[in-house]
């Protein structure tokens, strides 16, 4: 794979939602079909990822992960700041399906692509230096290249204004630290459960806050 091609791969990829609404408009504009929906979207855009996934030789799996040991305390460090940090995302889905899509589809599908796809095809055609240490674990630059396009991707979802900052730099700071333990567990299964346990957490508090303010 040319670093051409490789580069056009990852901006692709990174920004594959945005390309499947816009292709899948297209498709609906074509055939005359008026009932579009952004949850179709998310589905055709979660099986692509993950079909994609399954096909490339994965370097990190969605498997048991290994030298569990030797990232357990950032992962119980992740979880208990993820009880506190949560309540302060800004997210706000409403309605069933969305709030489905908020607390489990994006977070199995972003953990696939961003950890489970886009780190081992940076680390590849690039240098997989290590640029700092957090917790004596090394940070390398293709965790911190998937971290960048993890929070930028954000801007595919949402206007750009200062909620999507926000949004953005939660999303560059997880993006650090899962890219991390990914990279050194070689699984995605212990990322994706903190993503979940994120957004859940957000889910709720962000119900919590519209019930006070309602009552008020």
């Amino acid at each position: 794979m040319g670093t051409l091609f490789s580069v056009l791969l990852i901006a692709i990829l990174s920004f594959s939602y945005v390309v499947v609404k816009k292709m899948l408009i297209k498709l609906y504009s074509i055939l005359k079909i008026d009932k579009y929906s952004e949850s179709k979207v998310v589905y055709i855009w979660g099986t692509l990822v993950i079909s994609i996934y399954l096909f490339y030789n994965n370097k990190i799996s969605w498997y048991l992960p290994i030298n569990l040991k030797s990232t357990l305390l950032l992962i119980v460090v992740i979880f208990v700041v993820n009880l506190f940090i949560s309540r302060y995302s800004g997210y706000k889905p409403t309605g069933r399906t969305n709030i489905i899509n908020f607390v489990i589809v994006f977070p199995i599908v972003e953990e696939v692509l961003f950890r489970g796809l886009l780190i081992p095809i940076i680390s590849e055609k690039f240098n997989y230096e290590t640029a700092f240490e957090i917790g004596g674990l090394p940070v390398t630059t293709s965790i911190i290249l998937s971290a960048l396009l993890f929070s930028l991707s954000h801007l595919q979802y949402y206007q750009f204004n200062k909620t999507t900052m926000k949004y953005m730099l939660f999303a560059l700071a997880g993006g650090l630290v899962f890219g991390l333990i990914a990279d050194n567990t070689n699984s995605i299964l212990v990322t994706l459960l903190l993503h979940v346990e994120f957004n859940f957490l957000a889910c709720i508090y962000a119900q919590k806050s519209s019930k006070l303010s309602t009552n008020s």
